[in-house]
């Protein structure tokens, strides 16, 4: 997409991640989209319960009831921009593979109010999820995480426990979508004096704490958002660069998707992972993840 008038100057939060590599940067390169929300990505799902079971179906497959579930599911983000929601229950069981959880089933970590250390922190993988009559429970199938946790439920892998319990009473599911992580490299090539080149995620969101390498030949800046980052040369010759930077998927996805603006005379590519490059004409772009 290019660099239009509806463009609004980034949030304070947003311009403290401007990185220069030259003296000056052009105006137009401190302009990006507004953020948009990736269903999913960055994002934690909290559903209450007054009690509820585990029922054995079969080696390492459970049942796993939710007694009295409350109507709400409460929803935390962390990107684009740090908010706390709520959706209704009915509509978040109903929305499961639109979060690409079909695909992908997601990650979660039972929390059991006012029970032993030992049976207090269960960790599953979540799939088949189905509301009872009015809504007064909810049934999901279960299975045992045989690892430790990543993203939001890092903080339950010390406390995690055997799968023991049967029946329990006040708890937490604290689902995690997590997505898939993966480093996408862009080569941009010719970019001229005050030309921009710039690449819009629809379906990622980048990972601005860690891993983002830039490296450019002649002077150029660079300013980058939740999903979008932009490069702007500065010098008289043509300018090229290579941004390699980590991105979460969402869940279930099997491209790597977006849309380029190059301008005149520049080309470009993306590699994800060890993968092989892929050309961007400009205009909307798919890299398969794998």
């Amino acid at each position: 997409m290019a660099a239009s008038a509806g463009m609004r100057k980034l949030a304070a939060a947003l311009l403290a991640s401007l990185i220069t590599l030259a003296a000056a940067s052009p105006a137009g390169a401190q302009n990006l989209p507004e953020p948009k929300r990736i269903p999913g990505v960055g994002e934690l799902f909290v559903l209450r319960a007054g009690g509820g079971e585990i029922e054995r179906v079969r080696a390492g497959v459970f049942q796993l009831v939710l007694r009295r579930p409350a109507s709400a599911v409460t929803v935390f983000s962390d990107r684009p921009q740090r908010v706390v929601r709520e959706q209704r229950l009915r509509s978040f069981v109903k929305g499961w593979t639109g979060l690409g959880f079909g695909a992908d089933p997601p990650n979660a970590a039972l929390s059991i109010a006012e029970a032993p250390s030992a049976r207090d922190v269960l960790l599953f993988e979540l799939s088949r999820p189905r509301l009872g009559a009015g809504g007064r429970t909810l049934h999901l199938r279960a299975r045992p995480l045989a690892g430790k946790p990543d993203g939001s439920l890092r903080r339950f892998a010390g406390r995690a426990d055997r799968a023991g319990v049967r029946r329990f009473g006040r708890a937490s599911l604290f689902v995690d979508p997590s997505g898939q992580q993966v480093t996408a490299s862009f080569q941009i090539s010719g970019i001229p004096r005050s030309g921009q080149a710039i690449v819009d995620f629809t379906n990622a969101l980048i990972d601005s704490t860690t891993g983002i390498a830039v490296n450019v030949t002649g002077g150029a800046s660079y300013v980058m958002g939740p999903d979008v980052f932009i490069v702007a040369a500065q010098s008289g010759a043509p300018v090229d660069a290579t941004v390699t930077l980590p991105v979460s998927v969402a869940a279930g996805a099997t491209r790597l998707m977006g849309s380029a603006s190059l301008p005149p005379g520049a080309t470009a590519s993306v590699t994800i992972g060890m993968g092989a490059p892929v050309t961007l004409m400009g205009g909307d772009f798919s890299a398969p993840l794998q």
